[in-house]
C-alpha cells in the first residue's frame, strides 16, 4: 500500500510541475503583450501549490518507507545475512587452538575452524605444545566479540565453517598464532588468500625459535606433517643429539637451523648424518642443505661439479645456485639473467 501511494503522489507531483511550467510561460507571454494575465497568474499559483503538496506527500511516504526498511534490517540477528567478510559473532567456547564455537550461527554453522594454519592437537592424542596453544586461544578469544572473514570454500568436510578470525583490536588471530609459534602453516586450495603472509609469519617465528619452533627434534617429529619439514612421526634418531660440525656451529644445541652454520658444507654434513632432516635444513627437498649459505669453495657450482666454464641455466639444479654465480660476476658472461632484473634463471625451482 505504501508503495502504491508513493507512486501516485510522485506522479501527481510531476504532472503538477508540468502544468505549473506551462501556466508560468503563458503568464509571462500575456504580460509581455500587455494583455490580461490574471487567469494565468491564478493558475500558476494553484499549480505551484499542487507541486508542493504532492511533493511533500511523496517525500513523507518515502521517508516512512526508508524507516521501515531500516527497522527490518535491524531485526536481523548480528552475523546473519551480512556479507561473508563482515560477520560479527561472539566466541562462546574455545575448543582448541584452531577451533571455536560462535553465536549466532553463520551460514547455519556454530563451529569455526581457523583457515590456513594448524595448532598441535589436544584431543585424539595430545601433541607437544598443544595445551599451550589451546590455553593461548582461550585467553585471547573466550567470550570475545570477533569478526569473521570467509574465503572461497566456506565449509570443511567435517561441517565446520572456515574463517579468518579478527580480534577486537583488528589483528587476525590466525596470523597471530603463527607469529607467536603456536601453529604451523597449513593452507589448502582454494583457501590460500593469505598464504604468503602466513609463510612470512612462520619464517619469523621459526628464526626466533618461538613457541613450538623451540621444541626439540624429538618433540617436533610428533607434530602433524603439514609440509613444513617437521612432523609425520619419529624414527628414533631424533632423540639423539647431533655431534660433529653441527654442535660446533651453535654451541651444541640440537635444534639447528641454517643460521647455525657459517658454510653450506657444514650444514650438508649434518643433513647427511640424518637425511630425515629434523632441523629443516633442506627446505625444498632437493638434497642440498642451506643453499643460501656461502661455500668454502670460491669456484662456481658448475666448475665444482666438473663441468666446463661455459654455463647456462641448464647447468644448475636450483635458482639459488645460479644466483650465486651471477653474484660472482654481475656482467653475466653466461647470460643467466636474460631480462636484466638481477635474478638469475627465474624458471628454475
Amino acid at each position: 500500500m505504501t508503495g502504491v501511494l508513493l507512486v501516485v503522489a510522485s506522479s501527481l507531483a510531476v504532472l503538477a510541475l508540468l502544468a505549473f511550467a506551462v501556466s508560468l510561460v503563458a503568464f509571462l507571454l500575456q504580460t509581455s503583450r500587455h494583455r490580461s494575465s490574471r487567469g494565468w497568474a491564478v493558475a500558476t499559483v494553484g499549480f505551484l501549490v499542487l507541486v508542493l503538496l504532492f511533493g511533500g506527500i511523496s517525500n513523507a511516504v518515502s521517508r516512512q518507507s526508508g524507516l521501515t526498511l531500516s527497522e527490518d534490517r535491524s531485526n536481523v540477528p548480528n552475523g546473519v545475512g551480512q556479507t561473508d567478510r563482515d560477520a560479527t559473532v561472539k566466541v562462546t567456547r574455545v575448543v582448541d587452538g584452531d577451533t571455536i564455537d560462535i553465536s549466532p550461527p553463520v551460514k547455519g554453522r556454530s563451529r569455526v575452524r581457523l583457515i590456513g594454519m594448524d595448532t598441535p592437537e589436544v584431543h585424539f592424542g595430545t601433541q607437544p605444545y598443544g595445551s599451550e596453544a589451546s590455553a593461548f586461544a582461550k585467553r585471547e578469544l573466550d567470550g570475545e566479540e570477533v569478526k569473521l572473514e570467509l574465503d572461497v570454500q566456506k565449509i570443511d568436510p567435517y561441517g565446520r565453517l572456515l574463517a579468518y578470525v579478527y580480534l577486537p583490536d583488528g589483528r587476525m588471530f590466525n596470523e597471530t598464532l603463527l607469529e607467536e609459534g603456536y601453529a604451523q602453516v597449513a593452507t589448502f586450495p582454494p583457501n590460500v588468500k593469505y598464504q604468503d603472509r602466513f609463510l612470512k609469519a612462520q619464517r619469523e617465528a621459526r628464526a626466533q625459535n618461538r613457541g613450538l619452533w623451540g621444541l626439540s627434534a624429538a618433540e617436533l617429529c610428533k607434530q602433524t606433517d603439514r609440509g613444513n619439514g617437521i612432523g609425520g612421526g619419529c624414527s628414533g634418531s631424533e632423540s639423539q643429539s647431533v655431534d660433529g660440525p653441527a654442535s660446533a656451529g651453535n654451541g651444541g644445541d640440537s635444534n639447528l637451523d641454517c643460521a647455525s652454520f657459517a658454510y653450506q658444507e657444514e650444514a650438508q654434513r649434518v643433513l647427511r648424518q640424518d637425511p630425515s632432516d629434523p632441523n629443516y635444513l633442506d627446505g625444498d627437498g632437493d638434497g642440498v642443505a642451506c643453499e643460501e649459505l656461502p661455500s668454502t669453495n670460491d669456484e662456481s657450482p658448475g666448475m665444482r661439479s666438473g663441468e666446463d666454464g661455459d654455463l647456462d641455466c641448464a647447468s644448475f639444479a636450483t635458482q639459488v645456485k645460479a644466483q650465486r654465480v651471477l653474484k660472482q660476476d654481475r656482467s653475466d658472461p653466461n647470460y643467466l639473467d636474460g631480462d636484466g632484473d638481477g635474478v638469475a634463471c627465474e624458471d628454475l625451482p
